[in-house]
């Protein structure tokens, strides 16, 4: 699950994700704020090329849970871009799994 973030746009992600982890909460917002459309849209183009058939808001929150709780591990010396699409794809992974497991029939033994 990729999506390219305009050169300017990373910067400013970056630049809203240094002072979230500061304590500025109008920045953490406006990040929130622009990546979900750019997570939706990277979910929603991964799981039609793979044939996945998951709840694309469900991966998005999923990812805006996962960077809540990684949010201080992101290293300001390494493109934003990689680390958020890290998250992305497991947060992918992990949604389509339990979705499998919860569409897979159980089978009962006879009684």
């Amino acid at each position: 699950m990729r999506a390219h973030f305009q050169p300017t746009a990373h910067g400013e992600l970056a630049t809203w994700l240094v002072a979230a982890n500061a304590g500025d909460a109008a920045a953490y917002r406006r990040l929130l704020e622009a990546l979900v459309p750019l997570l939706r849209r990277a979910a929603r183009r991964t799981c039609l090329r793979r044939g996945m058939t998951v709840d694309v808001e469900r991966v998005v929150q999923q990812v805006l849970l996962a960077i809540h709780a990684k949010r201080q591990t992101w290293d300001t010396r390494q493109p934003l871009a990689a680390w958020v699409w890290a998250i992305a794809r497991a947060a992918l992974a992990d949604v389509w799994l339990t979705s499998a497991e919860s569409a897979t029939p159980q089978v009962r033994p006879p009684l």
